[in-house]
């Protein structure tokens, strides 16, 4: 069993590092004041809405996300510095940051119509963490867990997409535990295509 749990977790983890740097002809869907133009703009947009565009030159709310208590993180854009709590997302570096439903930072791994965010936690010290993904459709809104509960919601309007699931929920047990991290990624690849 350990050893199944064992080869679960490597494959999980190759499929989920090969959708950490996108393919630069991803599609993307923009849909806040930041135009697709401006994808490589640095800016800060704050929990008002308001998005302020600038350079950043300090951006510490993902490694302060991940290790420390919420609220010590703080982004310069500027000269100007504004506090962890009143930031709702950050694009440092070509790295876009956004606050998940808890109050905590993820960083977008892949840039789609729906796109992938991720973060982690110490789970004990050591260097011992678990991961955690959100979805997000288009650019606007709050991150959400990525499940096929939300992902179904989030394609209902693209048949194509839906039948990923279709499809996977006719696979045998071992099969989906196979490909159950890959599945998501499928059902968000085939929305891309839709019109």
């Amino acid at each position: 069993m350990k050893s199944i749990v064992t080869s679960l977790f490597c494959i999980s983890c190759l499929f989920l590092t090969s959708f950490k740097n996108p393919p630069k002809n991803a599609k993307v869907a923009i849909a806040t004041q930041v135009s697709i133009g401006d994808e490589e703009q640095e800016f800060v947009e704050l929990m008002n809405g308001k998005i302020i565009k600038g350079k950043v030159s300090k951006c510490n709310v993902f490694k302060t996300n991940s290790f420390k208590a919420k609220g010590s993180g703080e982004v310069v854009i500027d000269g100007v510095t504004y506090e962890y709590n009143d930031v709702m997302a950050v694009q440092h570096k070509k790295n876009r940051y956004k606050k998940n439903a808890n109050g905590e930072f993820a960083k977008r791994t892949y840039k789609s119509k729906i796109s992938v965010y991720y973060t982690w936690i110490d789970i004990g010290g050591g260097g011992n963490t678990r991961d955690f993904y959100y979805i997000l459709k288009g650019d606007t809104g709050t991150l959400v867990e990525m499940t096929e509960g939300n992902l179904r919601t989030m394609v209902s309007d693209c048949p194509a997409a839906t039948a990923v699931f279709d499809e996977y929920d006719k696979l045998t047990r071992r099969a989906q535990l196979d490909r159950s991290i890959k599945v998501n990624y499928d059902c968000i690849d085939a929305y891309d295509k839709c019109q």
